[in-house]
C-alpha cells in the first residue's frame, strides 16, 4: 500500500479513472467494500468495473466524486475520464478535449519541454507511433502490455499525459486518439538539451536492438552487420546515401495512401562508426638523438 497521503488533485495524474480509484483508495486507506456501498453497487460489480469488464454508469459520477471529495474541477475531470468509455464518438471527442485541455493547463507554468521527453524516452515515442496503429486503445493497461518489452502502467500513463500536453494526440472523428503529425528528429543537432535527449533515445534504442535477438523470432526482425574499409574521402558520400535511404524508407512507411493500416511499431537504426584509427596517421617515435 502507498504511504503517500491522499490529495484530491490526484485525479489530474490519470487518464484512466480506474487507476485513480484504485490508487486513491490505497492512499485513503479505504476499501472497495466501502466504495461499493457508497455507490450502491455490489463489491463484485465494482471489481468488474475496475478490472475493465464492466463500464461505470455516468449517473454514478456524482457519488464517486463525493466519495473522493473532489472539487468542481476534479468533478469535471472525473466525468470526462468516465466518458472516455462512452459509446458516442461525439461524447468521447468532448471528453478527450476536456482531459487534454486540463493537462495543458497544468503544464503551462512548467519549464520542462514535453517534446524533449518525447525525443529522449523510447516508450513515449513508441506510444505515439502505436496510436497510429489499427485497434489502438488509449488505455494505459493495454498500452503497457502491447509495447514490447512491456512497460508499467505508470509509464504508459506518463506517455499518454506527455502526448496530450504536447497536443500530439487528438481525438479523430470517431472520438479515438490519433497522432496529429509525424515527428522525426533532425540528424544533426547543436549541443544542448535537444541533442542530449536524442543521444539518450539512440542509446536506449540500440540497447533494445541488442535485446531483440532474444525477444523476437528471426522472421520478425532484421539485423545485419558489415565491416569494411574505405578511404576517408568516401565517408561523406556514404553518409549522404544512408540518409537518403532512411528518408526513402520513412516515406514508404508513412504513405497516407497505403492499403494496409499499421498494426505494429518498429525501430529502425543505422550506424556507421570507426573500428580503428587512421592507418596512415601513426608515426613511429623519433630515434634517440646521437650523443
Amino acid at each position: 500500500m502507498s504511504d503517500a497521503p491522499y490529495d484530491r488533485s490526484l485525479i489530474d495524474k490519470y487518464t484512466d479513472y480506474r487507476r485513480f480509484v484504485i490508487d486513491a483508495l490505497d492512499r485513503m486507506k479505504r476499501t472497495r467494500k466501502e466504495l461499493a456501498e457508497a455507490l450502491e453497487l455490489s463489491e463484485a460489480m465494482l471489481s468488474q468495473i475496475l478490472s475493465r469488464k464492466r463500464k461505470l454508469r455516468a449517473t454514478l459520477v456524482p457519488q464517486l466524486a463525493d466519495f473522493f471529495d473532489l472539487d468542481e474541477q476534479g468533478r469535471q475531470t472525473l466525468a470526462a475520464l468516465v466518458d472516455l468509455d462512452n459509446e458516442s464518438a461525439r461524447a468521447r471527442r468532448t471528453a478527450w478535449a476536456t482531459v487534454s485541455a486540463r493537462q495543458r493547463y497544468l503544464a503551462q507554468d512548467r519549464p520542462s519541454d514535453d517534446m524533449l521527453e518525447l525525443m529522449s524516452t523510447w516508450y513515449i515515442a513508441a506510444a505515439y507511433e502505436l496510436a497510429a496503429c489499427e485497434g489502438f486503445r488509449p488505455d494505459p493497461f493495454w498500452i503497457a502490455s502491447t509495447i514490447n518489452p512491456p512497460i508499467s502502467e505508470e509509464q504508459a500513463q506518463h506517455a499518454l499525459q506527455t502526448l496530450l500536453r504536447s497536443g500530439l494526440l487528438q481525438p479523430d472523428a470517431r472520438g479515438d486518439l490519433r497522432p496529429v503529425e509525424q515527428v522525426w528528429s533532425e540528424h544533426e543537432l547543436p549541443s544542448g538539451p535537444r541533442s542530449e535527449a536524442m543521444l539518450k533515445l539512440q542509446r536506449d534504442t540500440w540497447r533494445l536492438a541488442q535485446e531483440s535477438y532474444d525477444r523476437f523470432r528471426i522472421n520478425e526482425r532484421h539485423n545485419s552487420v558489415a565491416i569494411f574499409a574505405f578511404g576517408e574521402e568516401r565517408y561523406e558520400a556514404l553518409v549522404t546515401r544512408l540518409r537518403a535511404q532512411t528518408e526513402e524508407i520513412l516515406a514508404l512507411v508513412v504513405d497516407p495512401d497505403r492499403a494496409d493500416p499499421p498494426n505494429r511499431i518498429y525501430a529502425l537504426g543505422t550506424a556507421l562508426f570507426p573500428l580503428s584509427d587512421y592507418s596512415d596517421s601513426w608515426n613511429e617515435a623519433e630515434p634517440d638523438a646521437e650523443p
